[in-house]
């Protein structure tokens, strides 16, 4: 399957390499993307672009 939600509020932004994260629209909730992930999986589709979260 080929998943790709857009920004997902999780910590992994804050945890930066160098410099600073970039400008993000607001997150989507993690916890509504891994159940949209699971139904996709249950249901078998093969492509969740972004506009499907």
């Amino acid at each position: 399957m080929d998943a790709r939600p857009g920004h997902t509020g999780t910590s992994l932004s804050e945890h930066l390499i160098a410099g600073s994260a970039p400008s993000f629209p607001e997150p989507l909730d993690p916890d509504r993307v891994a159940e949209r992930i699971v139904t996709a999986i249950v249901d078998g589709e093969k492509d969740l672009p972004s506009t499907a979260f």
